[in-house]
């Protein structure tokens, strides 16, 4: 009988060393997992609006976050804000394209295509004045551009838009 004692106190501590060891390497593997530094940003930090719609960055690695009440652009350390106060055309920013170094395309939800430039700004005149409402632009690495709006699908030539006809979809 005290050999099958033996045997069940040492299958027991088999047993919880197996246990401590299994605790063990769960909670290393836990500890080294990487916590990733995630930033929220509210209007308390000077974003425009809660809802952001998107987000973008240009090459010199400002943050555009277009939302329903405007634009936000931060530079890594503040907000600038543009609104319909600023001379947004409206508060509903569907997307931005960089257009140059110091200027990016601001798109709205209205038939009206703006720019910032240097902190300030401008409306885009076109040669026929037609402009759709364009829900997202597209450039392409040959470098045109393109246009997908509520009326279908545009490229940008210059100073006008050209409706893309798809046959056979």
């Amino acid at each position: 009988q005290f050999k099958c004692f033996r045997d069940i106190v040492y299958l027991s501590m088999s047993r919880q060393l197996a246990i401590l060891l299994i605790a063990c390497f769960i909670f290393s593997v836990r500890a080294r997992t990487q916590v990733y530094p995630f930033v929220s940003y509210t209007p308390r930090d000077g974003l425009v609006g809660n809802k952001v719609r998107f987000i973008s960055q240009d090459s010199k690695g400002k943050l555009y976050f277009g939302t329903s009440n405007g634009l936000s652009v931060y530079d890594g350390s503040r907000f600038t804000n543009y609104s319909t106060v600023d001379g947004l055309y409206n508060n509903l920013v569907n997307d931005i394209q960089e257009a140059g170094e110091d200027s990016v395309l601001v798109i709205l939800n209205a038939e009206k295509l703006q720019y910032i430039r240097n902190g300030r700004i401008g409306n885009i005149f076109l040669k026929d004045s037609v402009c759709p409402v364009i829900n997202q632009w597209l450039r392409c690495s040959n470098g045109n551009d393109y246009a997908i709006a509520n009326d279908g699908m545009f490229t940008f030539e210059k100073d006008h838009f050209l409706k893309v006809v798809l046959n056979d979809l």
